[in-house]
């Protein structure tokens, strides 16, 4: 009775952290702590941190665990039959036939969670003609899906070294094909990578990749350090006016014309 106990015990507690009724999962959107796991559409999901965010992700096959119950061995050994008249030869050391011993039986072993396996072929395509435009603390990303891609969405990773070493972290999932990113701080204008991944539904090996950048956001901010100038005269800036030749003007650090 405890053996039964026990080992229902360790079936429930398989199987209540992977429960089939979880909340839904979506690959690359967030999730609240690393390492976290949530089963959902037959698929087991695993919250993963890149850079400084936390998403979920594409999933891998799960099969719930049924242990199979070992069967008892039967002890081998001479059945007597009642009033304790037994055979010659049924016992070992007499003569004639002997009685075979019953073989042990083997245990049965336990299985375990089935992987996934790629079953599918790769139809993705890199996506083409890849852009990045620069604006007011932010950048546009722009591209075009070869037709005969076999894929599913498109994941936007973001890099500040443009080497995709890990340092990486997701900015984007989803299928459009024009995609704003605001930019904060403190790497609000710095420059930066992109790196544009299409991948299919089915496993997490079918995908193809493009690059782009380095794309440098700028500021939306008016540079007032420097005061307007009055007809002509030159305008005080960090460079003298080109020489010889006309006087000319400047208003802040734009660049050098004729005086208004």
């Amino acid at each position: 009775m405890k053996r039964l106990t026990l080992s229902l015990s360790l079936v429930l507690g398989l199987l209540i952290p992977f429960s089939p009724f979880a909340n839904a999962v979506i690959p690359g959107t967030k999730c609240s702590k690393a390492g976290i796991q949530q089963v959902y559409k037959g698929k087991i999901y695993t919250c993963i941190k890149l850079g400084k965010k936390l998403y979920w992700n594409n999933g891998a096959k799960y099969q719930i665990v049924k242990p199979t119950p070992t069967p008892t061995p039967t002890p081998s050994g001479i059945s007597i039959p009642p009033g304790g008249n037994v055979a010659p030869g049924t016992y070992p050391g007499g003569s004639g036939p002997k009685s075979s011993p019953s073989p042990t039986p083997t245990p049965t072993p336990t299985p375990t969670p089935s992987t996934s396996t790629n079953q599918h072929p790769n139809t993705t395509k890199p996506v083409v003609n890849l852009s990045l435009k620069s604006g007011a603390g932010k950048y546009t990303i722009t591209y075009d899906v070869q037709k005969d891609s076999g894929h599913y969405d498109v994941v936007v990773f973001e890099s500040l070294t443009g080497q995709f070493a890990g340092e990486q972290y997701i900015v984007y999932v989803g299928t459009s094909k024009i995609i704003e990113i605001l930019t904060g701080f403190p790497t609000k204008f710095e420059a930066r990578w992109v790196l544009v991944r299409t991948r299919d539904q089915w496993s997490d090996h079918n995908i193809s990749e493009s690059k782009a950048g380095p794309v440098k956001p700028t500021s939306a901010d008016i540079d007032t350090s420097t005061p307007p100038c009055n007809p002509g005269q030159v305008c005080p800036g960090p460079e003298l006016p080109p020489a010889p030749g006309p006087v000319l003007c400047r208003i802040g650090t734009a660049p050098w014309g004729k005086c208004p």
